[in-house]
């Protein structure tokens, strides 16, 4: 016989068809049907049908509930193959891949960070050899400064040697233009006393 059963599993509606054989399997059947979990241990509705097979060929069937960190597992009948059974709530398996990847995700970031270091420090030193470089090219300004007041101090040390010799010259002349002065004094005294004009 043929009969429909319907089941909502999390926010999954299902609508079953199948067949029994006879009354035992019917009921066999909808007990199995019945123990499907609709909501996680706690009330939890993401729950979703997984599927996974080891390298080994074992295949493995369950429920899960990613919220609740939670798996339910079905059990495999060995005297029927192809039939399931249902278990119980366990904690979720979580692949050695993952594990590995998931390291292999944080070993990248530290190389990443390790990369924007070197980049910060060629940085940093760009920067000292910049600086290092402005502090040079300031030296060499200061220092020809330096040389240019040198050479205008002699310049000037020429000019006021040589104002000074000018300024003797002229004091000398101002010592021959009172000699005539003085010649004219003494004839008139003479001339008073009648000496010399008189002779």
């Amino acid at each position: 016989m043929q009969f429909e059963f319907k089941i909502t599993v999390g926010n999954t509606e299902i609508r079953l068809l199948d067949t029994a054989e006879t009354h035992q399997d019917f009921v066999r059947k909808l007990s199995f049907y019945s123990t499907i979990p609709t909501v996680g241990p706690n009330g939890e509705k993401d729950l979703r049908f997984v599927h996974r097979m080891t390298k080994e060929g074992h295949e493995y069937y369950s429920l899960i509930s990613d919220q609740a960190g939670k798996e339910f597992k079905f059990g495999q009948s060995q005297r029927e193959p192809g039939t399931l059974f249902c278990k119980e709530w366990e904690d979720k398996y979580i692949p050695q891949d993952a594990g590995q990847d998931q390291n292999a995700g944080g070993q990248n970031n530290l190389g990443n960070q390790n990369n924007l270091s070197n980049q910060n420090n060629q940085n940093n030193l760009s920067n000292q050899n910049n600086l290092s470089n402005q502090n040079n090219l300031s030296n060499q300004n200061n220092l020809s400064n330096q040389n240019n007041q040198n050479n205008g101090g002699g310049n000037n040390g020429g000019g006021n040697n040589g104002g000074g010799n000018n300024g003797g010259g002229n004091n000398g002349g101002g010592n021959n233009g009172q000699a005539p002065g003085g010649n004219a004094a003494v004839s008139n005294v003479l001339a008073r006393y009648g000496i010399g004009g008189g002779q």
